[in-house]
């Protein structure tokens, strides 16, 4: 199930990868951290070496393209700049606008 939700995800990012880039940054730690759970779960014994052909398929044939959307998305600017911006004592990171109101910080959804 978790693959056919991250593929309807990935179908949105694709539509506009620099606006939808939080998807994308998600797709590219998963097939980061699936290799990892694979290195450790062969060295406790529990797989085989025969499950590195499906981590080949499943995740690092993806780097490429992730790894490219991601050096197009913070080649301009520093990533800082690109993810978080100050405007009239608001700080807005994506859709989440934190705005200070009657003395408190409040988190607006956009």
């Amino acid at each position: 199930m978790s693959v056919g939700v991250d593929g309807i995800g990935y179908g949105i990012a694709a539509l506009n990868e620099q606006k939808h880039f939080p998807i994308v940054l998600f797709g590219l730690l998963g097939k980061i951290f699936g290799p990892i759970g694979f290195i450790f779960t062969f060295f406790n014994g529990d797989i085989t070496l025969s499950f590195v052909i499906m981590i080949i398929l499943n995740d690092l044939i993806w780097y490429p393209a992730f790894f490219g959307i991601c050096y197009r998305f913070f080649r301009n600017g520093s990533a800082l700049t690109r993810l978080i911006w100050e405007r009239n004592n608001q700080i807005q990171f994506m859709f989440i606008e934190q705005v200070y109101q009657d003395g408190k910080y409040w988190l607006e959804f956009r």
